[in-house]
């Protein structure tokens, strides 16, 4: 059952966008509801493996915590810092600066977050019906061990895909993009054992997965692969593109499949390695977009256009995975930002309607930039704001 029957605020999805939404909601005197359907907190950043966050930085930051936005975004960083110490640290990333972090950093510190919010959460549970009143959303139907109805002031999406605005009805969300579709998702594995030099295999990996491309043993998509080796000696994720018709789990399982065989039969640090960990599905990049009361545009984002001091400040280049081309970056001006303004987290036709993360209100060119895991935290963070003030 769930802890109460009415709540001031609920939130959808647990990762980062959505922990910092009911966080920041609660710290505000709301009392919040988080709900995920996964089992884990930390959204795609947990379930791809990521050991870096993107979108925190417009340049070198020299210090973790000099982040372009304070509050929430700020605080996630502090927290990893205190608890794994120099282990979380920037790095340059081509064109744009990153924030590298241990695994047990991030988890803990969303934990805790949660814990010293008195957040009430709720895992493995679907939202499966939204009851609304004309302009506003009264309820929310809950699918877990049960199914319950809770009442909620404000809801918050923050669950990446948006089938919670396509619940609100349809006029809460922006018409799905055809060409939304045609974007690569990705899959991580995680090994241990592997035998060879870290260096060497980020650069053995994908030729050997382009090689078996070329002879047509893996699709076109495996030629997107990347290796990061460690943390520890002998350990190293594999990120692999998926195709976008096949994110069906019957469709995943023989690509990954067929990808783990050939590293096993042709390079051989794999040849006797532990797999320890999958992601527990294939991994989206673009989905359903709020319609908000403003649409962030890939003008916006590289002319660096500014919305005023209540913004959520932004960097990260437009990053598309073409089917064909794989990964394009396309960059705002260096040591600028572009601005996120509040109406663009705000639903224009349901006033306690807010989007945070994936789900803000941006064309797909934009959406490429704003879905960054250090962006995803300060929108998150200021659509729980906005969300308390209802």
């Amino acid at each position: 059952m769930l802890p109460k029957q009415k709540y001031n605020v609920a939130v959808i999805g647990a990762g980062p966008a959505g922990i910092c939404a009911a966080a920041t909601a609660a710290r505000r005197g709301a009392s919040v509801l988080l709900i995920d359907s996964g089992a884990t907190l930390g959204g795609s950043v947990t379930a791809a493996m990521h050991r870096c966050l993107c979108g925190l930085y417009s340049a070198d930051p020299v210090t973790p915590s000099n982040t372009l936005n304070d509050g929430a975004q700020r605080l996630v960083v502090k927290r990893m810092t205190f608890k794994a110490g120099l282990e979380v640290f920037p790095s340059r990333f081509g064109r744009a600066y990153v924030l590298e972090f241990p695994a047990s950093a991030w988890e803990t510190s969303l934990a805790h977050l949660c814990t010293e919010a008195k957040l009430d959460v709720v895992m493995q549970t679907r939202a499966i019906a939204i009851g609304r009143e004309a302009n506003r959303v009264i309820s929310l139907r809950l699918a877990g061990a049960t199914e319950e109805t809770v009442t909620i002031g404000a809801l918050v999406d923050c669950s990446g895909a948006g089938n919670i605005l396509q619940l609100a009805g349809e006029d809460a969300v922006q018409p799905l993009d055809p060409a939304s579709t045609d974007m690569l998702g990705g899959y991580a594995i995680r090994w241990a054992g592997l035998n060879g030099d870290a260096d060497m295999m980020r650069i053995q990996v994908p030729f050997v997965l382009t090689g078996a491309v070329n002879q047509k043993v893996l699709p076109h998509a495996a030629k997107f692969a990347t290796f990061f080796p460690g943390p520890g000696t002998g350990e190293g994720v594999l990120k692999l593109a998926i195709p976008p018709d096949a994110f069906a789990p019957e469709q995943v399982e023989p690509f990954v499949t067929g990808a783990i065989q050939v590293l096993r039969e042709r390079c051989p640090p794999f040849s006797a390695a532990k797999i320890v960990e999958l992601s527990p599905h294939a991994l989206r990049r673009d989905g359903r977009r709020l319609r908000g009361k403003y649409v962030v545009t890939e003008e916006d984002v590289l002319s660096a256009k500014k919305h005023g001091s209540d913004a959520v400040r932004a960097w990260w280049p437009i990053e598309n995975w073409d089917v064909e081309r794989g990964p394009t970056y396309v960059y705002p001006p260096a040591g600028d930002h572009y601005d996120i303004p509040p109406h663009a987290l705000q639903s224009a036709a349901i006033e306690n309607l807010f989007a945070g993360g994936m789900c803000i209100s941006a064309t797909r060119a934009a959406a490429a930039s704003t879905r960054a895991g250090g962006i995803c935290l300060a929108t998150g963070a200021k659509a729980g704001e906005l969300a308390a003030a209802r």
